[in-house]
């Protein structure tokens, strides 16, 4: 079975990918909001996010022409966003010839920070789901809302690490036993423990040294959440 741990810039990584030759993306881009400069900014541990300063749509869509382009026709793709740029997210898989189907909302629960008086709780965010071609969902519909709760602060290897459980049932709606998942914005390897669990294969790709040790690691572990 495949399962590639591929270090680099993921635009050029994934031009020296065959054409159709990946049956799913599921992937967690930077969000285009300088997230280190609101709740982990103090938090000496993690680094500041690559191209997360601003959306940047040319940047962003040059690594989606690729996922499509990568993409076999008759297949899903995946893209987790905030609410600040989900129209953005959602307009530029469109400029890379995706067909845009739904947003769906991880609830995750844990309240965040932010102005405690004047603003909502912040427990949600979004991914993008879209079509190359047409590929029905495996085993049927389900809700577009994932309630799983977030990676506690104290065991998160990366700032914005997704937890297993919520990638997971993305895997098994969109993808077959031995096919496989692409993920170019691997951070801390969520993408390809939840591709093992579920018996698919992954390729995934993360330009930060550390954190393809980290994914390394966490699969010769087992996992761990």
């Amino acid at each position: 079975m495949t399962e590639r741990i591929l270090e680099g810039d993921c635009v050029e990584v994934m031009r020296g990918l065959p054409s159709e030759s990946v049956d799913c993306v599921v992937t967690d881009p930077p969000y285009g909001m300088a997230y280190r400069s609101n709740m982990r900014a103090s938090w000496a541990r993690f680094d500041a996010i690559e191209n997360d300063d601003n959306f940047d749509f040319e940047w962003q869509l040059a690594w989606m022409k690729e996922c499509y382009r990568v993409l076999k026709d008759g297949s899903h793709f995946y893209a987790f966003c905030s609410d600040h740029h989900l129209g953005e997210f959602r307009d530029t898989a469109r400029s890379a010839r995706f067909n845009v189907k739904r947003t769906l909302v991880w609830c995750k629960g844990g309240g965040g920070i932010g102005d405690l008086d004047g603003d909502y709780a912040h427990e949600t965010e979004f991914c993008v789901f879209a079509h190359k071609g047409r590929r029905p969902l495996t085993g049927g519909r389900i809700s577009n809302v994932l309630q799983v709760p977030k990676v506690r602060p104290a065991d998160l290897r990366h700032p914005t690490e997704k937890p297993v459980g919520v990638l997971r049932p993305l895997v098994q709606k969109s993808s077959a036993p031995g096919e496989v998942v692409l993920d170019p914005f691997g951070g801390s390897g969520s993408t390809a423990v939840a591709c093992r669990e579920e018996g698919r294969g992954f390729i995934v790709i993360e330009r930060e040294p550390k954190y393809v040790e980290v994914t390394r690691d966490r699969l010769a572990q087992g996992g761990l959440f």
